[in-house]
């Protein structure tokens, strides 16, 4: 093999590291049969890396196709399986380094806040001297404090519905993007098909 298809499927499978040892070795061996094919097809061994693309670029397009392969729409998946492609987008980029947490925190606050504010209203009803309400006029009267908690929670849970919604958005939108990726190269490896 050519030295140079030999550092580039090195440099490659440096970028899968990540991945477990069997995926990582597929798709290594799935690039070097892409090259083989091209060599075979009468490309210099440079031409056919050049389309290729660069070994990180490439790598991190398997990595993409493999987490999100995990995550299905509509399908049930482990709360580990979509943290995993979450943080492989939150580390995809600047924007990802960004907007995935800004969305992953908005999420969670105000899901707190979704229970909190009618657990909040209630106990106040019962006396619970923690909780104090106030409008722009000074302290609620004590029976709007079960109304106002729970128009809190429901606008709360409102955000938290948004909130998750752009994040998923924003999930699919850099998975479409690396599908991109890899398209042009006619690759078919498991990671793509999901298996």
């Amino acid at each position: 093999m050519d030295q140079e298809v030999a550092r580039y499927l090195q440099a490659f499978g440096r970028g899968l590291r990540r991945l477990p040892e069997q995926e990582r070795q597929d798709a290594i061996r799935e690039i070097e049969s892409h090259v083989e094919d091209g060599l075979a097809a009468g490309a210099s061994a440079d031409e056919v890396l050049r389309r290729l693309g660069h070994p990180q670029m490439l790598a991190r397009a398997y990595l993409a196709a493999y987490h999100f392969s995990r995550v299905r729409p509509g399908g049930t998946q482990t709360m580990a399986e979509v943290a995993s492609a979450v943080a492989f987008v939150g580390s995809a980029g600047l924007g990802g380094m960004i907007i995935v947490p800004v969305f992953a925190i908005l999420s969670i606050t105000f899901g707190l806040l979704a229970v909190m504010g009618p657990v909040a209203g209630v106990a106040r009803v019962f006396g619970a001297r923690w909780v104090t309400m106030d409008g722009p006029h000074g302290p609620l009267p004590l029976s709007w404090s079960i109304p106002v908690g729970f128009g809190l929670g429901l606008v709360s849970l409102a955000v938290t519905w948004g909130s998750y919604r752009a994040l998923r958005f924003y999930v699919r939108l850099v998975a479409k993007g690396y599908e991109r990726w890899l398209r042009p190269l006619a690759l078919t490896s498991n990671l793509m098909s999901g298996k």
